[in-house]
């Protein structure tokens, strides 16, 4: 036998895993931005780390949602986008109108808020001007007109797509687990704040403005509408059946464990950095002043590393959403555009339908638009998205359950049901949250 077998054998195995894995790895890479580091950051600085049991929580809950959607698609050949238009026709087609111009306000802030966070952390790592706000404007077009070429020179496929999400996804987890090690935080104050759900049932909630922190560490460990996106990268990917839903459990199950290292990760750095909650902090800017509490605490390669972590993070967040968000739009006019008779269209046909959106001439669109839309907006976009988990949570509490839809083995189990039941509590708490 030659030498080399085991080495082709080895880099097999490693391919077929990275195949496995690649839809997770988007999840956790475009999920993971600057909404998510400012959320957690401030958790940090508010509540130290009393509350990393919610991030936990957080990444089950949205295990289950991501699950569910999964569950509808591998069951039905249907994107949980045509479910909605299709199974909800009865509500009139004003229903799909609503959908159409929430999907679109989500996609023109999303977008200005990732070009507004990628200029910021380009002026910090290098100014292109005297003016910061200058500065910012330039790098922001800079890394959205890369996004851009990237995605539309074929690194929108998924799998290559992943690939280079992936040297981020180590970029950022060591600029931020590195800078948090490097503070000594405490473990038993860690495991204690990990566990007290556990250890203190009667104290999980210390202090009465803890509440409102727990919905948003929940609500922002991983995506909001970026959740959709999910179902595609399946669906390009050739998942179906049982088979695919046990796959969809294994990289979901990586993906948000990722992130919710990460997020307990930057919620521990920032309280190890002894911010005041009553500190000047400017939201938008909150992770470069982050990085200048580094730079005092442990020196000047700490603040270039944290930076990079932070770029890391916030353009593969641009790349992800600049990818996915046009499947959305392509999806809908797709559907809106069927004639009556194809209104029943399932099965696999729909599925390579899906597939296909990529070179949809609506998704080219979408994705230019999004390109060149600047925005000084940061946080809208997590208001926006906190609105669309209450409804998927409702609406496949109710598809997953239908005996019309999916066959037995895929319909939902009593755990599934409960923990959908939990995401809808939980997130439709989050979004009144935002919205009071």
């Amino acid at each position: 036998m030659s030498s080399a077998a085991p080495a082709r054998g080895l880099a097999a195995k490693g391919r077929a895993l990275f195949a496995l894995l690649a839809p997770g790895l988007l999840v956790a890479a475009t999920g993971i931005g600057a909404g998510d580091l400012i959320t957690a950051a401030l958790a940090g600085i508010h509540t130290g780390v009393d509350l990393l049991w919610a991030v936990l929580i957080g990444a089950l809950l949205k295990i289950a949602l991501n699950e569910q959607l999964a569950r509808f698609q591998l069951g039905t050949g249907r994107s949980l986008l045509a479910g909605w238009v299709q199974e909800f026709r009865g509500f009139g087609r004003w229903l799909n109108w609503i959908l159409a111009a929430y999907f679109v306000l989500w996609c023109f802030t999303v977008g200005g808020a990732l070009i507004n966070a990628c200029g910021i952390a380009g002026d910090a790592i290098y100014p292109l001007s005297d003016n910061p706000a200058h500065s910012k404007i330039i790098w922001g077009l800079l890394h959205s007109l890369a996004a851009l070429v990237i995605i539309r020179s074929g690194g929108g496929e998924p799998r290559q797509l992943a690939g280079a999400m992936t040297l981020a996804i180590v970029v950022m987890f060591f600029a931020v687990l590195s800078s948090a090690a490097l503070l000594r935080p405490e473990p038993a104050e860690i495991l204690a704040g990990t566990f007290r759900p556990l250890l203190w049932p009667a104290q999980i909630l210390r202090q009465p403005g803890d509440a409102v922190w727990v919905l948003a560490l929940m609500g922002g460990v991983g995506g909001t509408l970026t959740m959709l996106a999910y179902g595609y990268w399946i669906a390009e990917s050739g998942r179906s059946g049982r088979a695919g839903l046990a796959q969809s459990r294994v990289d979901l199950s990586v993906a948000y464990a990722l992130t919710a290292l990460f997020s307990v990760a930057v919620v521990v750095l920032a309280h190890g950095l002894g911010l005041s909650p009553d500190a000047d902090l400017e939201k938008a800017r909150l992770p470069v002043q982050l990085a200048l509490q580094i730079d005092q605490a442990i020196g000047s390669v700490g603040y270039a590393v944290f930076l990079a972590g932070f770029w890391a993070a916030v353009f593969s967040s641009m790349l992800g959403v600049w990818q996915s968000a046009p499947y959305l739009c392509a999806d809908f006019v797709r559907l809106i555009r069927k004639r009556p008779a194809d209104k029943e269209l399932t099965g696999a046909r729909e599925l390579r339908e899906v597939g296909e959106l990529r070179e949809s001439r609506s998704y080219r669109l979408c994705l230019h638009a999004l390109a060149t839309r600047v925005s000084s907006v940061q946080l809208a976009y997590a208001v926006l998205g906190a609105r669309v988990l209450p409804m998927m949570a409702a609406t496949l509490l109710y598809l997953n359950n239908r005996r019309d839809l999916l066959p037995e083995a895929m319909r939902n189990g009593p755990a599934m049901n409960l923990l959908l039941g939990a995401s809808l509590l939980f997130f439709s708490g989050l979004a009144l949250s935002k919205l009071f």
